[in-house]
């Protein structure tokens, strides 16, 4: 699994918000990579997994759309993401893969590297 300090910086989903940020917010899982609630919105519309990010360190599943335009804090996708991310770029040779390919295929790529 690859740290935090190895991925380059365009691989991190949403470059506007930084892991200090997410760090000083109180969240440290470093498995964890920060989102914005426009990012997480677009993920999770994507079949992506995206969680609340609380202040406490804790994290909370998000399965409604509601809970990422009610949530006030920091949004996050786990670290897997940035990988299935670079593979889906390989195989499409687009950075909209997720438009791309089918739900199916998501959850193949996403299984894969679990």
């Amino acid at each position: 699994m690859p740290q935090f300090n190895d991925l380059e910086i365009d691989a991190l989903p949403v470059p506007m918000i930084g892991l200090w940020e997410m760090e000083e917010y109180g969240y440290t899982w470093n498995e964890m990579l920060p989102l914005t609630q426009g990012r997480a919105l677009e993920l999770f519309d994507h079949d992506l997994p995206v969680y609340l990010l609380h202040e406490d360190g804790s994290e909370t599943t998000v399965h409604d759309r509601k809970q990422i335009t009610g949530h006030g804090g920091i949004f996050g996708i786990e670290l897997h993401w940035s990988m299935i991310f670079g593979m889906c770029r390989e195989l499409t040779g687009s950075s909209l893969c997720f438009l791309i390919l089918s739900r199916a295929q998501r959850l193949y790529l996403w299984n894969i590297l679990q």
